[in-house]
């Protein structure tokens, strides 16, 4: 569900696709102009630096609002950890940050990164996605509502949020756990409103449920 290599992947790279080889998974840091220091893994596929146009996705693990995490720490779930270990070769860059703050401050520095990345490998600016698991996918949602018109689509995992009319246009695929019934914004009941709400607004929703937990849901790709 998360690969690039059918419907996210450019024209001019689409004859490479058959014989795409893994790229480089390595760490990075970025300092944000409010101060908050991001440590980061970046997915390139091997002909990342000598294509433009290529799809870029932010994906966030979960965890608290506030937290002291490693890059370790992020590569041992979801999409970050497929990738580490060459199990999913996407054919677009993928920013995986462990993130330690996602309050307001914490969103701006991961945009500010989602931004610097976006420059620095001449990203396609019309296919910028964000996708998280848990908080993850609850700041994915925040996100999009606080940038609109920058994203264009969003994976959200057991996560969810209040929807503005920032969706309005905007592609969300919603996975949520079909025992994951506590109140909150991991609900299945909470993703099934976001994804109503983002259809109200003028966007293209859709929610796939599965037949497990929310510790389940973080294995899904």
């Amino acid at each position: 569900t998360l690969s690039f290599t059918t419907e996210f992947s450019p024209s001019a790279t689409e004859a490479n696709l058959d014989n795409l080889q893994y790229g480089t998974f390595e760490p990075h840091e970025f300092v944000a102009s409010n101060g908050v220091k991001v440590q980061y893994w970046l997915y390139v596929p091997d002909y990342g630096k000598d294509v433009d146009n290529l799809p870029c996705m932010l994906y966030m693990h979960g965890g608290s609002t506030t937290q002291s995490v490693s890059l370790d720490h992020a590569k041992q779930y979801g999409l970050t950890h497929h990738i580490a270990n060459q199990e999913i070769t996407p054919s677009g860059i993928v920013i995986m940050p462990a993130v330690c703050d996602f309050t307001e401050k914490g969103r701006v520095a991961l945009k500010e990164l989602t931004d610097s990345v976006v420059e620095e490998y001449n990203c396609d600016t019309d296919r910028i996605s964000v996708s998280g698991h848990s908080y993850g996918g609850i700041t994915a949602y925040r996100l999009v509502n606080e940038n609109p018109d920058y994203f264009s689509c969003v994976v959200a995992i057991s996560g969810s949020e209040k929807v503005t009319d920032a969706f309005d246009g905007v592609k969300v695929w919603s996975f949520n756990g079909t025992s994951e019934t506590r109140a909150g914004y991991t609900s299945i009941m909470s993703g099934e409103r976001a994804v109503k709400e983002v259809n109200e607004v003028g966007g293209e929703a859709k929610l796939t449920p599965l037949k497990t937990g929310h510790a389940g849901t973080n294995k899904i790709t």
